[in-house]
């Protein structure tokens, strides 16, 4: 979730890295977040900056999916996520 004037000064582009001898163990995708989503990935990884690591957006994410829990508070803010997805009206 670069922008693109970040891609031009740091080189990054879209494409994977593969790390000689390795193959990447998931697949590229896009993800449309909403500003404040955006915000809350930085704020998460500036945190994990604090600490010493460096973490990418993906790295944020896959940690955030791996704490969250099926229960009835994800399920609430699921029902939130909805309200405001232009994409998704019910």
């Amino acid at each position: 979730m670069r922008s693109m004037a970040t891609q031009q000064k740091t080189g990054a582009t879209k494409k994977s890295v593969t790390l000689k001898g390795k193959k990447p163990s998931g697949r590229p995708i896009n993800m449309y977040m909403h500003p404040d989503n955006e915000q809350q990935i930085r704020r998460l990884a500036a945190f994990v900056n604090g600490r010493g690591e460096r973490a990418t957006d993906s790295q944020i994410v896959k940690t955030a999916l791996r704490l969250a829990k099926p229960d009835d508070a994800f399920f609430e803010e699921f029902k939130n996520v909805l309200a405001v997805d232009a994409r998704f009206k019910h």
